[in-house]
């Protein structure tokens, strides 16, 4: 009897596993959609918050400047709604330049506008505020890509358009911390972002300089090492600048200078299983963004010029984040390697240090 029991046991469970595994089958799209759908309403969720805290960074620094925030909120959407639109790239005649015209406009707009905002703020501070609240634009962009994603799969309930959207989740999440961390070290950080590493190796190189001026966002160094004409430029500081004018400083000083070696010292986003600070050399222009590589190529082609880049790699969180004192070690490491290269080298020397100059003079 009992043998029978466990017989009927046995077959009833086997009935109702398969009976479970056909009904499931049925079901096995909208099974997948639940469990998938539940990371992209997460990431949603998360980045709801980020443009809030955003927001709220933004407007107690605004107070703290002394202007009121009623006057500012009306223009407040429209700063964090701005983006550029790219010229057409299938007709490649023209296509630096109408980037670069883009650029300059975009980036005239948005000077304006902060001018109007907080005119009382020196020169500094409203470079600051320029990138505050184009990293807060970008975290608004991603946040409206997201938003865009889960509203088309809740209504379309499509496992094919949430793929899509999880192919891009990580990428998308990377890119919104680095624009969440850059606004709050713009506002909150005393020292150094990871992206200047660049800029501070020039910054550091430019010691006894005997002629220093300013062009525009540029900050032009001139001195003699080695019984060589040494030239050093980079994005003018301590406000967070990269350098508008700098392929136009660029071209001017390498046609003074006649033949000289380029050496470029710049960030590079490292990949998966490099050490952060690590340092390697490229030959070529290791610049962005393109208008910029652009010019300095042309007219490296155009004389036949020596271009060496300096790279010293970091991870994307770092970029935005307070330089550690590893990415100091890299800097001084970057040091040692122009100034090798400057005590090989017979002819005058162009050092371009690239980057951002938030708290870098």
């Amino acid at each position: 009897m009992n043998e029978l029991n466990n017989q009927f046991i046995v077959y009833a469970l086997s009935y109702l596993i398969l009976f479970l595994i056909c009904f499931l089958a049925g079901y096995r799209q909208e099974l997948a959609f639940f469990f998938e759908f539940r990371d992209l309403k997460r990431f949603l969720k998360q980045l709801e918050e980020e443009v809030s805290d955003v927001k709220r960074i933004i407007k107690e620094e605004i107070k703290k400047i002394g202007v009121s925030w009623q006057d500012v909120e009306p223009h407040y959407e429209t700063l964090t709604n701005f983006f550029i639109v790219p010229p057409v790239g299938d007709e490649p005649v023209g296509s630096i330049e109408r980037l670069e015209q883009i650029l300059e406009a975009a980036s005239e707009q948005i000077e304006r506008k902060i001018d109007l905002l907080i005119p009382q703020a020196d020169n500094e501070l409203k470079a600051n505020m320029k990138q505050v609240f184009l990293e807060a634009s970008r975290l608004n962009r991603i946040y409206k890509v997201v938003k865009h994603f889960y509203f088309t799969g809740v209504k379309s309930r499509n496992l094919t358009v949430l793929v899509q959207a999880l192919t891009q989740l990580h990428f998308l999440k990377r890119e919104a911390e680095r624009s969440f961390n850059a606004v709050k070290t713009y506002l909150q950080g005393s020292l150094p972002m990871g992206w200047g590493v660049g800029a501070l190796t020039a910054y550091e190189m430019m010691e006894g300089a005997e002629d220093v001026k300013v062009d525009g966002e540029v900050l032009i160094a001139e001195k003699r090492d080695h019984n060589k004409q040494i030239v050093i430029i980079k994005p003018k500081g301590p406000g967070a600048r990269t350098g508008k004018n700098m392929g136009k400083v660029v071209v001017r000083e390498v046609r003074r200078l006649g033949k000289p070696l380029i050496i470029i010292v710049n960030a590079q986003a490292k990949m998966e299983g490099e050490k952060s600070g690590a340092m390697s050399q490229a030959i070529g222009v290791a610049a962005a963004p393109e208008p910029l590589k652009y010019q300095i190529e042309k007219i490296v082609a155009r004389k036949r010029l020596p271009v060496i880049s300096i790279l010293i790699k970091l991870s994307e969180k770092e970029f935005t984040e307070e330089m550690n004192e590893n990415l100091r070690r890299a800097v001084e490491k970057a040091k040692d390697a122009v100034k090798s290269l400057i005590e090989k080298c017979r002819q005058p020397v162009l050092i371009i240090g690239l980057g951002n100059t938030f708290r870098i003079p």
